[in-house]
Parts: structure tokens; sequence; C-alpha cells
């Protein structure tokens, strides 16, 4: 306890100076614009509104009692990750004459997808609040770690191939990416 008090009041500026630095959050509620793929909704709630949420143009429509939109507006993003995402995993693993295994979408908090040596795969639902190239390339990653499960230059030659523009992709997640962490 001593030491963990000795290390606090070492780094006390440097710890608020990170939680200042950090992103700010983005709730799901009313009149909040949230990112999704290569654009941006805003979120709607209409108490009166029955069934799913919906996206109709740039609003994000969502029915139900207020205390569970963000709930809502979560699944509605999950879903469509998991749509966005089956439907690149299916492109590239042809592309690549690869075979996934079951594909699952969640909260990660420290991957944004993963490969497991049977096959599986899985990514951050998260992905559905980044440009659609960034969501590509992570896509990409996993597939190719279906036939490289290591990062050699087989590896990130395959990625490439796969999803162009990948360092760019790369290098933009890990500068923006704990943003994405904010959303929700």
């Amino acid at each position: 306890m001593r030491r963990m008090r000795a290390f606090l009041d070492e780094h006390t500026t440097w710890l608020v100076e990170s939680f200042r630095a950090l992103p700010p959050r983005i709730p799901f509620q009313h009149g909040i614009d949230v990112p999704l793929l290569d654009g941006t909704v805003t979120i709607f709630h209409d108490p009166t509104h029955r069934g799913k949420c919906r996206v109709e143009g740039d609003v994000l429509l969502v029915g139900g009692d207020g205390p569970h939109v963000p709930r809502r507006v979560r699944d509605h993003l999950k879903a469509e990750a998991r749509r966005e995402i089956s439907a690149q995993v299916d492109i590239l693993t042809e592309r690549a004459g690869l075979k996934a295994g079951r594909i699952t979408v969640r909260d990660q908090v420290s991957r944004w997808g993963s490969c497991a040596a049977n096959g599986n795969l899985s990514f951050n639902w998260r992905l559905v609040c980044a440009k659609a190239d960034i969501l590509t390339y992570v896509v990409a990653h996993e597939v190719a770690h279906l036939r490289h499960m290591n990062h050699s230059p087989a590896f990130w030659s395959l990625t490439e191939e796969l999803a162009p523009g990948s360092r760019k992709a790369r290098a933009w997640l890990r500068e923006h990416g704990a943003a994405l962490h904010r959303i929700g």
C-alpha cells in the first residue's frame, strides 16, 4: 500500500494530464452524433417508435423507454458490425483461398481482432465506428492469420494484398483507436 501511494504521489501530474488527454466520451443518447463506417448518424430517440433501431438517412431512430436507449444503440451497432465484418470475411477469405471458422463480435478492451488456431475469428464491434478501410484492414489482418499465425514478412505481404494501404490503416488505429473505445 505504501509503494502504491508513493507511486501515485510521484506521478500525480502525469496521471491527471493523461486523463485530460483522453478523447471525450460519446454517450449513446438523443441528439448525439455517432460515427458509423464512412459517415455519421445522429441518435434520435422516439419513445413511440416500435421495433428495432433503424438508420434513416443520417439519423439512427431508436424507440422504447429512455433508459434503454444506450443498450438499444449498442445492440444495433453490434449487429451492423457483425453484418459488415461477416461480409468482409467472406470476400477476403474467398480472395485468399482460405476458410474461416466461427465469427464473433464483442466488446474487446485491448484487441481489435483475433484469430484462433481453429480458424475462429473474433472482432471488436467498435470497428463499425471507424472508417470502412480501417475495418477492412483489421479483417484482412485476421484473415491473413488463417494462413500465417505470426507477424512474418509473408503475413504482412498477404495483409497488404488483401487490404492495400494497410500500413496507413494500422497507423490510424494506433493513433485514433482510443477514441473508438470512448464511444458508447
